[in-house]
């Protein structure tokens, strides 16, 4: 009989869909016919919801877009659903869980990413989770003071249906007091843990052509190193005499500064710099440009002031995008090392 699992989070940016493509790899690698469903999406893009679309990409899957995610959310089917009769949506991913389902031995749920989410529907996250005859891992993004409240409120949530959870982005200086002082009091209240992530620079990194996608950029050189992946970012906008020094500091950086600072620009350039972001539409000097094209650094021009540009770039490293080969082995070799595949097996009697 096929078994499913709901990953859930009450916290956007969780790193649940990343933690999902982890899980599938692993579960390939051990032989397990793998399927996908994303009940809910949101972010569409022209092949189908954003992150769904990339998880089947990874995992390699035959499914179309519309059975993986069978509700797109939108501001018209909102208005629809307050100005008239509701569709039978849980007809509706019944029927395509169903479809998805068969010849597999495992489905991974995308789910909610908000515990709120589904109502409106009449579909919230513990019926999914039991129309779906699922058990639910939570993906708990780590927090200080609301890591322990948020798990235990999650198992009373699922009750018998809650099957565990994993940690994400701990910091290194907590990873040894959540060792000794939290793992044990959860135990104690029966909550098991599959997983403890810490925060990895590589996994946290933005490609440069995810970049320019959000910033609708335009290339003005190094259009071969757009798959570089940009660590840091720092706003080029202190006394040049201090720009050199100050950038040799910073490794994988992308530099944003205006268009006009070519002092800054060559700065940056005599560092390695994964790419120049240049703010205002005000297209570099030919002498940066030049040494630009010569060096294969990136070089984008944007519509936007620094600031605008700086809240939008915000944006992107927030939502962790996890495509790319090297995120992807990374993603592989954590979930070797930290992931507590025999525990999962065990108590999922798979």
């Amino acid at each position: 009989m096929v078994k499913s699992i709901y990953l859930v989070s009450s916290q956007p940016y969780s790193g649940k869909s990343l933690i999902t493509v982890g899980l599938g790899l692993r579960l390939k690698e051990e032989g397990y016919r793998v399927g996908y469903f994303k009940p809910f999406g949101r972010a569409i893009r022209e092949e189908g919801e954003e992150d769904a679309w990339s998880v089947k990409q990874v995992l390699g899957l035959e499914e179309p877009m519309e059975k993986i995610c069978p509700i797109l959310v939108t501001q018209e089917l909102i208005s629809s659903i307050l100005s008239g009769p509701k569709e039978n949506f849980k007809e509706k991913i019944e029927a395509n869980f169903t479809s998805l389902a068969k010849g597999k031995d495992l489905v991974l749920i995308d789910g909610a990413g908000d515990l709120s989410e589904g109502y409106i529907f009449d579909l919230p996250v513990e019926k999914i989770v039991e129309i779906t005859k699922s058990k639910a891992i939570f993906v708990l993004k780590y927090e200080e003071n609301l890591t322990i409240d948020s798990l235990l409120r999650a198992k009373e949530i699922f009750k018998d249906n809650f099957l565990g959870a994993m940690v994400n982005f701990i910091p290194q200086s907590q990873v040894d007091y959540f060792t000794d002082a939290v793992l044990p009091y959860l135990e104690k209240r029966k909550i098991e843990i599959f997983a403890l992530f810490p925060k990895d620079i590589l996994l946290a990194a933005v490609a440069v052509r995810e970049i320019v996608e959000h910033l609708n950029a335009r290339v003005l050189s190094g259009e071969n190193k757009l798959d570089e992946l940009v660590e840091n970012f720092t706003v080029g906008a202190m006394h040049p005499e201090h720009a050199l020094r100050y950038f040799r500091k910073i490794a994988n950086k992308a530099v944003i500064t205006g268009g006009d600072r070519a002092d800054i620009q060559l700065a940056a350039l005599e560092t390695p710099t994964k790419c120049l972001i240049l703010t205002g539409n005000l297209s570099p000097d030919s002498l940066v440009l030049s040494k630009a094209i010569d060096s294969g650094t990136p070089v984008l021009l944007v519509a936007y002031d620094t600031f605008t540009t700086v809240e939008l770039i915000e944006e992107i490293t927030e939502k962790i995008p996890f495509h790319g080969e090297r995120k992807i082995e990374r993603m592989k070799e954590l979930f070797k090392l930290r992931f507590d595949f025999k525990k999962f097996k065990t108590l999922l009697q798979l």
